[in-house]
């Protein structure tokens, strides 16, 4: 469960939710710098280290010695352990035009694929008649929104499709912003329509 991200060792911190008497959203997993302690235990469990007494020659177990901690922290460059680009949890694209369906680790694209939700199968080879009716289909969620134009409900689409496609590409992400003329309209329930579809939650 430790990857290298960057220059840094990291580790994945699962979903959770709150206390039960709390009414709040299951806070998505997060990547978080391994811990020197939690580097030296890893080290302690998978090798054997020996202290041995120059004085009298005599070997007994110990600890991994600071130096060795340090030095293998600071290393930047770990070969065998698997490098993470992020955590995901919803289907993803690759950059090569497949998609990231598989829970677990995805050693093609550097994702950590951690579905939070049961999604349906997608067809291997889909057809542009079925991407017209996931397009349709996903319209149809926001067909009561009192958008100014029809150019701005295919924006909304771009909006629920960044997402999915953010690792098929390098590079800046376009930002979307949601603005109306007055208030009330539906700015935040939009973006909520927009995250729960992406991510199966309110956007944040």
């Amino acid at each position: 469960d430790i990857f290298q991200r960057g220059a840094f060792l990291v580790r994945v911190h699962a979903a959770h939710a709150g206390p039960s008497w709390l009414r709040s959203e299951v806070a998505p997993p997060r990547i978080v710098r391994l811990p020197t302690a939690t580097l030296q235990e890893c080290l302690a469990k998978n090798a054997l280290w020996k202290h041995v007494d120059v004085t009298t020659g005599k070997t007994t177990s110990a600890h991994p010695p600071r130096w060795a901690v340090s030095a293998t922290e600071s290393r930047g460059d770990w070969p065998g352990v698997r490098q993470l680009k992020a955590v995901v949890q919803a289907p993803a694209l690759r950059c090569d035009g497949t998609i990231l369906v598989r829970p677990g680790y995805d050693s093609a694209s550097g994702l950590l694929f951690e579905p939070n939700l049961d999604y349906l199968s997608i067809p291997e080879h889909p057809t542009k008649e079925a991407a017209a009716g996931a397009a349709a289909e996903l319209l149809n969620v926001f067909r009561d929104f009192p958008f100014a134009s029809p150019v701005h409900r295919t924006r909304v689409v771009a909006a629920v499709v960044g997402a999915f496609a953010r690792f098929a590409y390098e590079g800046s992400t376009p930002m979307v912003v949601v603005e109306a003329t007055t208030a009330g309209t539906g700015k935040n329930l939009l973006l909520d329509c927009i995250s729960e579809i992406q991510v199966g939650r309110r956007m944040a």
